[in-house]
């Protein structure tokens, strides 16, 4: 589960690299711990906001959405390459065998 953070405006460089998500490992179902999670970041800031909770399966689906969405696309069409490649040389052995066929005297 990732939390972010907010620090709407920071004073310095060094509050610039402070972190602004937390990460929170589990065994226990995520959603069902956001809200004591919620308290505890609470208990340490009052005012700090917490929101967008998610859990790691959805930022991972989210970042590799666009990516796993193009490589389906080039194998889709990869494979009508292959299907189209293989149409196209049964057509032309299957008119240079009929033709050869008569040629012999077989056909």
């Amino acid at each position: 589960m990732l939390i972010p953070l907010d620090i709407p405006y920071p004073q310095s460089d060094q509050l610039r690299a402070m972190p602004r998500d937390l990460g929170v490992r589990t065994a226990a179902d995520p959603p069902a711990l956001a809200a004591a999670v919620r308290r505890e970041v609470w208990a340490v800031d009052k005012d700090q906001p917490v929101s967008n909770v998610q859990t790691m399966d959805q930022i991972l689906d989210a970042e590799v959405g666009q990516r796993r969405l193009q490589t389906l696309l080039l194998g889709a069409s990869a494979a009508l390459a292959l299907l189209l490649a293989s149409l196209g040389i049964y057509g032309v052995l299957s008119y240079a065998l009929s033709h050869a066929g008569m040629r012999s005297g077989c056909g």
